[in-house]
């Protein structure tokens, strides 16, 4: 009953003899990440204590973004590494949830405040370069997924319709494969974020002048 195509069969069977080398790299990369999630919280509460406002600003989108890619991770290897169809379009309903929920997050994130914070005080072209391109590039993704995410979401896990046939449609109609390059494509504008939020903390370090007031 399930929606199936050519690539899911292919896929599937890559994931499956690839198991146990997908399963280290997502550790690894778990590892990784709540090391770095630390460092946020302690970066956060440091800036918190000494009412560092620019550097909190900063320093907290930094954290969301990397709660959202941990999250997405987590559930992602489940995703790639399920071997029944109600497995994985209950994964993929999973993410689809993770990413409506917190793509408008950033939109709202990346907002007057945080715009504000990077003409006026980091003066940096480039930055503001690279955070145009991921703007757009979030515009794009949720041009082409929103509408697909919100009927998930809205039909199937966060809310679910009480005619359980509409649920039952939504479900068989998932496509695993089309998820996975969904996730995919939605990781790789986190990770361009994470990077951009990196060398804005570098930045920040340099040139704030709250920071420099405590030397």
């Amino acid at each position: 009953m399930y929606k199936i195509n050519d690539t899911d069969i292919i896929l599937a069977d890559k994931m499956q003899k690839q198991k146990k080398f997908l399963k280290s790299t997502f550790q690894n990369n778990f590892d990784t990440q709540e090391k770095t999630l630390e460092l946020f919280i302690q970066g956060i509460n440091h800036a918190q204590f000494n009412s560092f406002t620019d550097t909190k600003l900063i320093w907290n989108i930094a954290a969301f973004i990397n709660i959202i890619s941990f999250d997405l991770k987590v559930v992602s290897q489940d995703l790639m590494l399920a071997e029944n169809e109600w497995q994985k379009r209950y994964y993929s309903r999973q993410v689809s949830l993770i990413i409506y929920e917190s793509i408008n997050d950033f939109f709202d994130l990346l907002g007057k405040d945080f715009r504000e914070l990077i003409s006026l005080k980091i003066c940096d072209k480039k930055v503001e370069e690279e955070l145009m391109t991921v703007r757009k590039d979030l515009n794009s993704y949720k041009s082409k997924y929103f509408d697909k995410l919100k009927g998930i979401r809205n039909t199937a896990i966060a809310h679910r319709d009480n005619d359980s046939i509409k649920q039952i449609r939504t479900i068989i109609d998932i496509c695993w494969s089309d998820t996975i390059e969904m996730v995919t494509s939605y990781d790789r504008i986190l990770n361009q974020l994470g990077q951009i939020f990196q060398g804005l903390i570098n930045i920040g370090l340099s040139n704030f002048e709250e920071l420099k007031k405590k030397k």
